[in-house]
């Protein structure tokens, strides 16, 4: 998508396509009106509208007309941000008394993030940790079958990758694991070294935190403690990502980039053994 940094949003006109106009500039869009990023400004629209509605919520409840009008956003644009809001299920935007509209959070404990990043982490995995000149199949286990017996031994996300490599007929494959924190729950770094101990069976670990909109996560109540998870994450070889919205891979900030790992193969087979389910470790042998 072409963009600019983000001052508002004008007009729409409907084609075959969706044009978006943001202070002269043109933004191709999606037919199904579906808003993505904004690469300039790297400001969703979504995120936008979300944060206000949230700074909104100790005051009065905003109608749609005046959304419109201090955001500078057009109606039949509004609409659709405020549906996909909804269709998203990290938020639940409703219309209240007198036309109001109010916004509540649906992600309240870290389990409630996982379904939201395993819809696309395998595509992120790709693109940022593995090379394109390899072609990746990922495996997700987005669910543990079992707790294991290691001390931070269970990650909250696994994926097994089978790389298929153009000058030999050895299949290699790789695991990755998140740790997933909610910043508003935890954030310390703490979750670095839990995040180092999947390395014991993990290729690539990453450091996964969610926080939400209205946080200024490089702000003074959060920049402090977030420069001691970045000088661990670098010193250790965990890969860091922050998003504040993890159903849309363009919210997610990969601070620090992953190291690889050469875990015990033993260890890595005991524990696809035990965290996958026999679904997986078939796939494994034949991946498709």
């Amino acid at each position: 998508m072409v963009g600019a940094a983000v001052c508002g949003i004008g007009n729409i006109f409907l084609d075959n396509r969706v044009f978006i106009i943001y202070r002269g500039c043109v933004l191709l869009a999606m037919r199904s009106l579906r808003i993505v990023a904004i690469v300039g400004g790297v400001i969703m629209p979504k995120i936008k509208v979300i944060k206000y509605l949230c700074e909104a919520r100790s005051g009065s409840r905003p109608t749609l007309e005046r959304i419109e009008s201090e955001l500078d956003i057009g109606a039949a644009i509004l609409s659709g941000i405020i549906k996909e809001i909804n269709d998203d299920e990290i938020y639940k935007v409703e219309t209240v008394q007198r036309g109001g509209h109010s916004i509540n959070n649906k992600i309240s404990k870290e389990v409630h993030i996982y379904k939201h990043i395993a819809k696309c982490a395998d595509k992120w995995i790709c693109g940022n940790i593995f090379s394109d000149h390899v072609k990746t199949k990922i495996y997700s286990n987005p669910k543990m079958p079992v707790k294991l017996d290691w001390r931070w031994s269970s990650p909250d996300l696994s994926f097994i990758c089978v790389h298929n490599l153009l000058h030999t007929d050895k299949r290699v494959f790789d695991v990755v694991t998140f740790e997933v924190k909610h910043v508003k729950n935890q954030f310390d770094v703490l979750g670095v070294y839990e995040a180092l101990a999947h390395t014991r069976a993990s290729n690539y670990s990453i450091l996964y935190f969610y926080y939400d909109p209205t946080i200024d996560i490089y702000g003074p109540d959060y920049g402090s403690i977030l420069s001691e998870i970045k000088f661990e994450c670098v010193r250790l070889g965990v890969g860091l990502v922050l998003s504040k919205y993890p159903c849309e891979i363009a919210t997610w900030e990969y601070v620090i980039p992953v190291k690889r790992h050469e875990p015990d193969v033993r260890r890595v087979d005991s524990f696809i053994e035990l965290a996958f389910e026999k679904a997986g470790k078939t796939w494994l042998k034949h991946p498709e």
